[in-house]
């Protein structure tokens, strides 16, 4: 990585998928990315004291989007809190700038959606990209504390958590209305859903402000009877300018889409 050390006028670092390790560091961060913008080194096995390392070794100053998707570390004998460390990290380096954030496929659980709560509820967040971790229903309520905490944020992604569940989308659905766009998909939802889910009432009840066109419930368990009640009250909730998309119920795949909210996007 001697390159990177003369790279002064750097503003985007992509680094994806390089075999990078716990080792590495980007250089002397007096003379490397003084102005980076834009950070991804996801699917390496950087672990939390990667990241840590790597945020120590780059200036912070001007970052605004990182990806650390896919970057916890494949070794389940070594013992470490992905996040704590990241989060220690971000603590001690990053301003409270952030709006962009990718911790995707990183193994985190509730006890660390519960650590990131009071940094990522004090960023200028756009897009929050969470897919595939541990999170369990406990999560439910943190993350509607961080959406609506971050009035910025758009998009918020936490598909392939097959523990969330029922009662982790209901405290998030009397939030979402904020939200252009929620992916909830393969998230471990069942028939029969709640009442106040399947009728949409959290968005109902706050239909003045409503923002959010776009809802994936793809890849979860839920009989034909709640996809038709769900698909209904999105239309009513739109004003019949609203569609469903339904692939065969087998194949799972179902999506709510409405008009984008002019001067939102």
């Amino acid at each position: 990585m001697k390159l990177l050390a003369h790279c002064v006028s750097l503003s985007s670092l992509t680094i994806d998928a390089c075999r990078l390790s716990s080792g590495f560091k980007v250089g002397n961060s007096v003379t490397c990315g003084q102005g980076i913008v834009n950070l991804s080194v996801a699917h390496n096995q950087l672990g939390g004291a990667g990241v840590q390392s790597l945020l120590q070794t780059v200036s912070t100053d001007c970052l605004k989007q990182i990806n650390f998707s896919g970057c916890s570390h494949l070794d389940t004998r070594v013992h470490f809190s992905f996040s704590t460390n990241i989060s220690q990290a971000f603590i001690a380096k990053c301003p409270l700038q952030l709006e962009i954030v990718a911790l995707s496929g990183c193994g985190l659980t509730d006890v660390d959606c519960s650590i990131l709560e009071p940094f990522l509820s004090s960023c200028p967040l756009h897009q929050l990209l969470l897919s595939c971790n541990n999170f369990g229903s406990e999560s439910g309520p943190v993350l509607a504390r961080v959406v609506s905490s971050c009035q910025s944020l758009r998009l918020l992604n936490i598909a392939g958590n097959p523990a969330f569940g029922n009662d982790g989308l209901l405290p998030l659905l009397s939030v979402a209305a904020q939200l252009d766009m929620l992916d909830v998909s393969g998230c471990g939802l069942t028939s029969p859903l709640p009442p106040d889910v399947v009728h949409l009432q959290p968005l109902f009840q706050c239909r003045s402000l409503l923002s959010l066109h776009s809802l994936s419930l793809s890849n979860n368990r839920l009989i034909q009877e709640d996809w038709d009640a769900v698909c209904k009250a999105w239309k009513s909730l739109w004003n019949d300018q609203a569609s469903c998309c339904m692939s065969n119920i087998n194949d799972r795949h179902f999506s709510l889409r409405a008009p984008a909210v002019e001067g939102r996007m």
